[in-house]
């Protein structure tokens, strides 16, 4: 397989969550439509066979003690098969808790909750593990979340680093829109920065360029420097952060 760039992983995270919002349903259920994900979830599911021939993830699965492989066929083991289940048994609760809170009218201020608590927690996520770092070895989403994952799936795609750039930029907007006592409530590069560092995150530099050719961002008027959620980032992130809120909470 050929190596996908650094940045690969945390684009394809941000397109995922854009994909979630736009049809209103799990980023779990996107990755689903993921090919790589998909082949994955049909062997620890034991929907689809397993050549050890021809997966040339068959080596990263069975080092993580997710199959057994023996001459010429491997077998699920009961940690793949509580795998399987925990990525199953996630989405389905996501799915469901996220169809309840679209049946009311979320207020600004409950947001506000919703997404603090959300971000507060992928942030002791990330200080506690980190930002994930796929060797290249196989596909990046199946390591991230099946090889290597130390927590839910949901904080694992939204703990990443454009999607988490997104939600704390939208968190600051919304505080300072709610309580109005900000003189100037577009955030810039240095939000994201020293927010970072308050969890004890440290030298990272995110470009915003991602933000903003998705849309989801634009420059703020009469700065260069700060930046404005577009409809789009707001609706993103409002949808990203329920999830992320659900998870924790299951």
């Amino acid at each position: 397989m050929k190596k996908k760039s650094p940045s690969y992983l945390p684009n394809m995270a941000l397109k995922l969550a854009i994909d979630s919002y736009k049809s209103r349903t799990s980023i779990l259920s996107k990755l689903e439509e993921c090919k790589p994900v998909e082949e994955t979830l049909d062997i620890l599911g034991g929907h689809k066979k397993v050549s050890k021939e021809y997966k040339s993830e068959i080596y990263e699965l069975e080092r993580a003690g997710l199959i057994k492989c023996y001459n010429n066929y491997c077998i699920v083991t009961s940690k793949g098969k509580d795998l399987y289940e925990r990525f199953q048994n996630e989405k389905n609760a996501i799915e469901k808790t996220l169809g309840d809170y679209y049946t009311i009218d979320i207020k600004d201020v409950d947001m506000k909750y919703i997404t603090n608590r959300a971000l507060d927690n992928l942030l002791r996520f990330v200080e506690t593990y980190g930002f994930p770092k796929p060797t290249g070895n196989i596909d990046p989403l199946v390591e991230i979340l099946f090889v290597d994952n130390p927590g839910s799936f949901t904080e694992r795609i939204f703990g990443t680093q454009y999607a988490l750039s997104l939600s704390i930029l939208y968190d600051y907007t919304l505080s300072c829109e709610i309580n109005k006592k900000c003189k100037n409530h577009y955030p810039s590069g240095k939000t994201v920065t020293r927010t970072l560092e308050d969890y004890g995150i440290y030298n990272q530099k995110f470009s915003f360029a991602p933000l903003l050719n998705s849309r989801l961002i634009e420059k703020a008027p009469h700065s260069n420097n700060k930046y404005k959620l577009t409809p789009l980032g707001i609706n993103v992130v409002r949808h990203s952060s329920l999830q992320a809120y659900i998870a924790f909470k299951i």
